[in-house]
């Protein structure tokens, strides 16, 4: 049964989808729709951060297979997720991945492709699978509802093809906003964006014995240089 902020999600963005069509085909106005693009020059020199979340909701009009498989990932794992974790917090999680994949695009495009547009929920969704890889990691699932696997499988699976995807450089799929959303979504599930995780790390790190430690010798502050 779908759980009500996952529910909420899908039927937002199939209505998003269709006022898109509406907007391209009936009213010929594509600029409606490029405004919710995440385009890197436009977030960086106009200003226009709203674009970091508004993508989310924005699919390949030509394809409507980019959307539906957008959405059977949601609906597949956020469930899980939601029913663990509340509506308010899973809400939070689904937008600070979705938010992160668009910090990590920006980032890459700026530097590489600042006018090419990105659109869809990937990202997000990815870090929703990301979450239910690392969480239920000996779950049997079945993906594509056919091959039988370990969700950890499926996680290491869904990274190798990403990688694959930017080794061989054959389709416009955002690689840059795949691994955004799966690195924030680790980073979330790990707890690694705590400093205080660092500071705990640090601190067993000095209490191994089996750290190799090298102590200050010599005169001075400083002690004698090494070659």
């Amino acid at each position: 049964m779908l759980t009500p902020v996952v529910r909420a999600l899908l039927i937002s963005m199939a209505a998003t989808y269709a006022a898109a069509l509406f907007a391209l085909h009936w009213l010929g106005r594509p600029e409606l729709i490029a405004y919710g693009w995440l385009v890197p020059a436009d977030v960086i020199e106009k200003g226009w951060v709203w674009q970091l979340v508004s993508y989310m909701w924005l699919h390949d009009p030509g394809s409507p297979w980019h959307l539906l498989v957008n959405l059977f990932g949601l609906y597949m794992f956020g469930g899980f997720l939601e029913r663990r974790w509340g509506g308010k917090a899973f809400l939070r999680y689904y937008l600070l991945t979705g938010v992160g994949a668009g910090l990590t695009v920006l980032l890459v495009g700026w530097f590489y492709y600042p006018d090419v547009p990105t659109i869809g929920c990937s990202g997000a969704v990815l870090g929703v699978a990301t979450a239910f890889g690392l969480i239920y990691a000996d779950a049997p699932i079945f993906l594509f509802g056919v091959l039988p696997m370990r969700a950890r499988t499926m996680l290491l699976l869904i990274l190798a093809w990403v990688l694959l995807d930017w080794l061989t450089q054959r389709s416009n799929v955002s690689v840059a906003g795949h691994l955004g959303g799966m690195f924030w979504g680790w980073l979330l599930v790990s707890g690694w964006w705590r400093p205080s995780r660092w500071r705990a790390a640090l601190a067993a790190r000095r209490r191994d014995p089996n750290v190799v430690r090298f102590e200050r010798r010599g005169p001075g502050p400083r002690g004698p240089w090494v070659n």
